[in-house]
């Protein structure tokens, strides 16, 4: 089938030195590039743009034959470079959904030779979930001529226009042609990533930071070697974990337990990746760990901070095990015993026994209580405590209850069938995106018994270690009053609060003590990021210097 494409020339073939070919997104076209052409064109230049149009959904219309797969698309691009006589390209180029073709090609180049990557924007398929569940529901209508008529008459250019959906679509083609792109597999895009990574083609990341289509933390898990890295651990349940014997406490619950350990992927970041690190780098070292439901780019504001190839804070956050590892095992049940276990094998996985600063998240205070109470092989020198989840004994009784259906297959069935994830929007303060997220965080906090959480807090005031205690008066899932209970509890006093009006200091406190708490009054539970210069600034001059 003849695809024309379209070649800005910047050079002619016989002055050829350095050749880029740039990809657009979808929908778009080589105009995007307008600026690179601008910059390397030019008689006198020694470099070589070029940029085809890719097919739109108009062929599809025509041909009813191309339906814009990843293979489609890769093919595309290599056999319009082989219609045009280029096999070497010193850099290939991607914007945006762009990435997905020229990824197949890189880590498969056949008959290329590719010198360099250049990802703009980068649009991963972790960008939005739900909206790449729905966008596969709705590429069914392409795929005949009554459906494609249908979205003709109905307009959905118009209606994601009248929502407020950040991308602007110039006709129904355009849409049409996104929801056939959603159909594309993320578990191969991230094994090309994985490829890029290993072989260490050189490559340059440039996105902005107020793209209203792609979150900024997205990004930070394509622009570095040292982020998405993952470790294998047997995680010691069951027989041989000292006193705190699960199989021991409740043989029933515990009976699937291996007893040579329970195998775990995790996947981490850690903002040093590969480097090598002497003893004469004085290097301070911040372990987090994230609420539930979380993930490590809740953190993304605190590595960005500390991040840096000169940089000697190394920041570590880990993955905590989410349900799919209960519903895979039936031998993970999310205690604070089995997270706290957890959190000390992955340490040894990756040779981590010195933290300057061990930060948690909300419910990530109860496993880290255990450590600092209970530190054993580790040396713990300061606290970050950000949003402590701080709850009356009648919201932890509720989810015992309810972690009941949680704890056999039949339950957990039941749930999948009444779906509470979606039962629970509007209701609660906490939005749930499946029935694994409310089965995990039941679990989560049926564990918790206030008594022994008050004891463990106790141990911390007695030992004093330096501890920054951050919170935001908005916070729609923990009460002020809650927070200020927990301060009181650790013995803060007035002088030893900061107080922030978005970031403006309100009051300030210069009393030296061993716990420091910093207010952000118009923060929510997730203040910590969303003012992670001033909380990286406390961190860094209360804590790691120290």
């Amino acid at each position: 089938m003849p695809i024309e494409g379209k070649e800005p020339k910047t050079l002619s073939k016989e002055s050829n030195e350095w050749t880029a070919i740039a990809i657009h997104g979808m929908p778009g076209n080589y105009e995007h590039f307008s600026g690179l052409f601008e910059s390397f064109g030019g008689k006198e230049s020694s470099v070589r743009v070029i940029s085809p149009n890719m097919p739109e959904f108009s062929l599809t219309r025509q041909s009813m034959a191309f339906w814009h797969s990843n293979n489609e698309r890769s093919q595309f691009i290599r056999d319009f470079l082989k219609a045009i006589n280029v096999s070497k390209i010193d850099c290939l180029i991607s914007h945006s959904a762009g990435i997905h073709p020229i990824a197949k090609i890189w880590s498969k180049p056949e008959d290329l030779k590719i010198g360099s990557i250049g990802l703009f924007c980068p649009q991963p398929l972790w960008v939005t979930k739900l909206f790449f569940r729905l966008s596969r529901n709705l590429a069914y209508f392409t795929e005949n001529k009554i459906g494609i008529k249908l979205m003709d008459v109905l307009r959905p250019d118009l209606i994601a226009h009248r929502f407020g959906y950040p991308m602007r679509f110039e006709s129904v083609d355009e849409v049409l042609m996104l929801w056939l792109f959603s159909r594309l597999d993320p578990h191969k895009l991230h094994k090309r990533l994985e490829y890029l990574k290993n072989h260490k083609i050189p490559t340059l990341v440039v996105y902005g930071e107020r793209d209203k289509l792609i979150q900024k933390t997205l990004k930070w898990r394509l622009s570095g070697e040292s982020l998405g890295l993952t470790v294998r651990l047997r995680l010691a349940i069951g027989k041989g974990s000292r006193e705190n014997d699960l199989l021991v406490k409740n043989p029933r619950l515990y009976r699937k337990s291996p007893t040579n350990g329970l195998p775990v992927s995790v996947e981490y970041v850690d903002t040093f990746g590969d480097r090598k690190v002497s003893k004469s780098d004085n290097v301070k070292t911040i372990v987090a760990i994230h609420g539930n439901p979380g993930h490590h780019k809740h953190y993304s504001g605190l590595y960005e901070s500390f991040g840096g190839k000169e940089s000697s804070v190394r920041v570590i956050v880990p993955n905590m095990p989410d349900f799919g590892l209960t519903r895979q095992s039936m031998a993970f049940w999310h205690s604070n015993e089995e997270r706290s276990q957890f959190i000390r094998d992955f340490l040894r996985a990756i040779n981590v026994s010195k933290i300057d600063c061990l930060i948690s998240h909300s419910a990530g205070i109860q496993p880290n209580s255990l450590l600092w109470s209970e530190p054993r092989e580790l040396t713990i020198r300061s606290l970050g405590i950000f949003s402590p989840q701080y709850l009356s004994d009648r919201f932890f009784e509720v989810n015992k209850l309810l972690s009941n259906f949680a704890r056999n297959k039949f339950g957990i069935a039941f749930m999948d069938a009444i779906k509470p994830h979606m039962i629970s929007r509007g209701r609660a303060p906490i939005t749930f995106n499946s029935v694994d997220e409310v089965l995990y965080f039941v679990l989560v906090h049926s564990y918790v018994v206030n008594k022994e959480f008050y004891h463990k807090l106790d141990i911390l005031k007695s030992m004093k270690i330096p501890t920054l205690v951050v919170y935001g008066e908005n916070d729609k899932l923990v009460p002020k009053e809650n927070f200020e209970k927990f301060v009181e509890r650790l013995g803060a006093k007035p002088t030893d609060r900061t107080v922030y009006a978005d970031n403006t200091i309100e009051s300030n406190s210069d009393h030296n003590n061993w716990i420091k708490v910093v207010t952000l009054k118009s923060g929510g539970h997730f203040a910590y990021n969303k003012f992670s210069q001033i909380v990286s600034k406390h961190i860094d001059n209360l804590l790691l210097t120290s």
